[in-house]
Order: C-alpha cells, then sequence, then structure tokens
C-alpha cells in the first residue's frame, strides 16, 4: 500500500511538473508580446530586493520536517512553524520599511506594492511547510501534487489573464500570490489543522535553531544563487537592460528547470542507495556525470540552437536582444543543473556542510558576475549575460571536481568525463545556431521565416546531437541509446 501511495503521488507530481513548466511557458509568451523590457525590469528588481528580505528561506523548514521522522515531526511541527515566520519576518519588516526610500530613489512608486505582495507571498511558506508535513503524515503523497497542480494552474493562468489587462510589473507578482494562498487553502480542506499544529513548544526552541543552523545558512546561499544576479544588477543597469536580461535567463533556465527536477527524482535514490557501497557509487556518480550532463546538454542547447527562430516566430523581434544571452547563459546551465544533480543525495543524507560548500561558491560566482558584467563592457545585457555564464561553468566545474573527490572520485577524471559528454553537444548546438541565424538572414523577417527556419536548424540539432553518440565515450553513447531504445514500442511476437 505504501509503495503504491509513493509511486501514485510520484506520478501525479510528474505529470503535474510538465504541466507546470508548459503554463509557465506560455505565461512568458504571453506577458513578452504585452509587457515591456521596463515592467521586468521592475518586477525583478523587486525580486532582487525579496532576495535580502527572505535570504534564509524561513531556515528551509520544510527539508526540516521532510527528513524528521513521524514521532518528533508531531511535537516539533509548530515551533518549526513560527521559527519560519520569524526568520521571515526578520527580513520583511525591515525591507517593508525602506521600501518607500527605494521606491523614490528608482522613480518607480509601483515597487512599493510589489513588496508587499511578495512579501505576503513569503508568509504564506510557513503555513503551506506545516500542511505539506500533515499530509505526508497521513501518507496522501497525490494531495500535495494536486496542491502544486493548482497553485500552477491559477498562478500562470492569472498572470496571462492580468497582464492581458492591467498590463503593469503588477500582472507578474500578484497571480503568484493568489497561486499559493489557492495551495494553502487546498492543502488546508485536506489535512484539517488543528490549533496544536501552530503552537509552538518552548522547550524545542533552541534545539530546532540549533538543527536548522546548516539549513539557514545553505537556504542563505541558495537564495544568492537563485536571485543574487538580480540583487546586484538592479544597483547597477537601468531598469530595461535589468527587465531585458530577467527574460532571457527565465527563457533559457525552463527546458532545463523540467528535465533536472525528473532527472533527480529518478537519480537521487538510485545514489542513496548506493551510498555505502563505494564501488557501486562511484559507478552511479559517473553515469550520473556522463549520461546525465549528456542528456542535460541536449534538452538546454536545444534553446541554444533555435532562440533566433523562435524568437522571431513567437515575438517577431520584440525581444530580439535576448537571443545572445540566451545562448550564453544555456551553456552554463548545464554545468549548473549537474551540479544540482550530484549534490542532491547530500541533502537526502543530511550533509549540508558539502551542500553549503557548494551553493557557497555558486552563489559567490553569480553574484560576483553580475556585479562584474554590469559594471564593464557597459553594463550590456550580453556581458551580464556572459560573465554570469562564465562564472556559472567556472564555479560549477570547481564545485563538481570537489564534490566528486568527497564521493572517493578522482576531481580531474570525473571533470574531464562530464566535459567530454558535453562538449559534442556544444559543439551541435553552434553548428545549428549558425544555420539558424543564415537562414533567418536569407529569408528575412516575419514568423512565416521563423517557422521555417526553426524546423531547419532544429532538424539539423537533432541529426548533429545523433552523431555526437558515436563522440561522447562509449558507456554513455550505450547507455542513452538503451534509454531511448526502451522508450521504443516493440511489436510483440
Amino acid at each position: 500500500m505504501l509503495t503504491q501511495r509513493l509511486a501514485g503521488g510520484a506520478g501525479l507530481l510528474l505529470i503535474t511538473s510538465f504541466f507546470g513548466r508548459f503554463l509557465a511557458l506560455l505565461a512568458q509568451i504571453v506577458t513578452g508580446l504585452v509587457l515591456s523590457d521596463g515592467d521586468f525590469g521592475i518586477y525583478a528588481a523587486a525580486v532582487g530586493l525579496q532576495t535580502f528580505a527572505g535570504i534564509t528561506r524561513g531556515g528551509d523548514a520544510q527539508t526540516y520536517l521532510v527528513t524528521l521522522p513521524p514521532t518528533q515531526r508531531r511535537f516539533r511541527v509548530g515551533t518549526v512553524f513560527w521559527i519560519s515566520t520569524s526568520l521571515y519576518l526578520l527580513g520583511i519588516i525591515p525591507m517593508l520599511a525602506v521600501a518607500p526610500f527605494v521606491a523614490e530613489r528608482f522613480e518607480e512608486p509601483i515597487l512599493v506594492p510589489l513588496f508587499w505582495i511578495l512579501s505576503a507571498t513569503l508568509l504564506t511558506a510557513p503555513v503551506r511547510y506545516v500542511l505539506q508535513a500533515k499530509v505526508n503524515a497521513h501518507l496522501e503523497f497525490r494531495a500535495n501534487a494536486k496542491g502544486v497542480f493548482i497553485a500552477d494552474v491559477t498562478a500562470y493562468l492569472l498572470m496571462v489573464v492580468l497582464a492581458l489587462t492591467i498590463r503593469n510589473p503588477l500582472a507578474l507578482a500578484i497571480p503568484i500570490l493568489v497561486g499559493c494562498l489557492a495551495q494553502v487553502l487546498y492543502l488546508w480542506k485536506v489535512a484539517r489543522p488543528r490549533r496544536t499544529d501552530f503552537t509552538p513548544h518552548r522547550r524545542f526552541v533552541v534545539p530546532v535553531l540549533y538543527q536548522l543552523r546548516w539549513l539557514i545558512a545553505v537556504a542563505a546561499m541558495m537564495s544568492l544563487w537563485t536571485s543574487g544576479d538580480y540583487a546586484v544588477a538592479e544597483f547597477l543597469v537601468p531598469a530595461a537592460i535589468l527587465g531585458t536580461y530577467y527574460f532571457g535567463y527565465q527563457l533559457a533556465v525552463q527546458p532545463g528547470r523540467l528535465f533536472t527536477t525528473n532527472l533527480t527524482n529518478v537519480l537521487v535514490p538510485v545514489v542513496c542507495r548506493v551510498m555505502h557501497e563505494p564501488e557501486r557509487l562511484r559507478s552511479a556518480i559517473r553515469r550520473l556525470l556522463g549520461t546525465g550532463g549528456f542528456t542535460i546538454a541536449i534538452v538546454n542547447l536545444g534553446m541554444f540552437a533555435v532562440i533566433a527562430s523562435l524568437e522571431q516566430l513567437i515575438w517577431n523581434g520584440r525581444w530580439s536582444d535576448v537571443v545572445h544571452p540566451v545562448q550564453i547563459l544555456s551553456v552554463g546551465l548545464i554545468y549548473s543543473s549537474i551540479l544540482t544533480i550530484i549534490t542532491s543525495p547530500f541533502m537526502a543524507e543530511r550533509k549540508y556542510l558539502e551542500t553549503f560548500v557548494c551553493n557557497a561558491v555558486r552563489a559567490g560566482g553569480i553574484v560576483g558576475g553580475a556585479a562584474i558584467g554590469a559594471s564593464v563592457g557597459g553594463g550590456t545585457v550580453e556581458s551580464i549575460a556572459a560573465w554570469v555564464g562564465g562564472s556559472m561553468i567556472a564555479t560549477s566545474l570547481i564545485a563538481i571536481f570537489w564534490i566528486t573527490r568527497r564521493y572517493g572520485l578522482d576531481g580531474f577524471d570525473a571533470v574531464r568525463h562530464l566535459i567530454r559528454c558535453t562538449a559534442p553537444v556544444i559543439v551541435a548546438g553552434l553548428i545549428a545556431a549558425v544555420v539558424d541565424g543564415r537562414l533567418l538572414d536569407l529569408l528575412g523577417e516575419g514568423r512565416t521565416a521563423g517557422a521555417i527556419t526553426i524546423a531547419c536548424s532544429g532538424t539539423v540539432f537533432l541529426l548533429l546531437v545523433s552523431a555526437s553518440l558515436f563522440v561522447v565515450p562509449r558507456e554513455t553513447g550505450r547507455e542513452t541509446w538503451s534509454i531511448i531504445s526502451s522508450r521504443i514500442p516493440r511489436r510483440s511476437r
């Protein structure tokens, strides 16, 4: 029964993840058609400042509650709720106090309501953590998946509606809050919490804070890694530049975000099962770097190859400035994604030091790259993307080198193996992107030209990727081919 519930919940979560990513892409298409780069820049500035307000992410209480045995969770959940809420308030209250002055400095009064909406969104998180913990305690794994589905549908469909009606940055913020509230209401109905679930126990405050210390540090680094570039660049470049960078980054990250999540769900349990068997663990990590890196490269570089024609097909030149930034960031996100996957088992095993070090290295690279990119080269979108993308590659490879040594592998050999598995796909993406650009020059402007070009360059990319199976290390090519062939239905004999 437990296995069936776990499988059912995981399967439904996979489906809702796919659907949620599809809706996110749909929302970005529509908002890109009706909102300006300045609108996205104002929203990105608010998100960047929100990074400081919610830098601890409430102590990442959800991760803590998931790892607690049911007997301990019952008596600590209320304490965790209030600690998480207090950590959020420690950042939110000062940020709201200075919000009018920040808005005056940027000459954007709309930043004040944006701060309030984003702060309210942050404060829904501790309630959601408690409800999700109760739902999981009753083995209602499908309910959490349905909650995510409700949040995604509500948020992204409302985002489309508001973008078409109010046409300002609030159209990007309000739907996220409404989606979170819809998820909380659904989970509340399912979990039926009691007052005691939100009641703190004084004797658990210090022990819980002590146990959360590493999670708080990890969450802070993760906040800087995911949004630190906006937080830095907003003080150095105009809103239009920041908005174009934000739009391009969100477009570049869309393909890999879903694939990384699903690959993590598949591979992390495998790695965790062999964590105490050194030989099998080393083999699993090498396969993860090889096959995982190869497949992630294909997913990310698909966007690299066709972004120019895709932009012309959908936005008809409105967002042409994001083409090169998306291509640059797509390469950096390959190695950042594989690092995310390879560090996930450490969180499952409560090895927070390793996770903290990896996230700190990445956060330093992202923040430093954004600061340098916004300060040199005229502070263009391309310079920010180049420095951020370059820092992603450098810091991810450094972290992968260090972390594979912690697994007992030769760090140099692991990095070399990863590069051998991803470099052929990068070359394939470069060639396809050149074909994409040349065809657009030949066919001229217009959505028809974009449609023809994307079909041609996409075909070139797929053919070159297929050929790269014979160039990558033999075990990677063989394993990738076995995965592909296993998905092809066979005729019954």
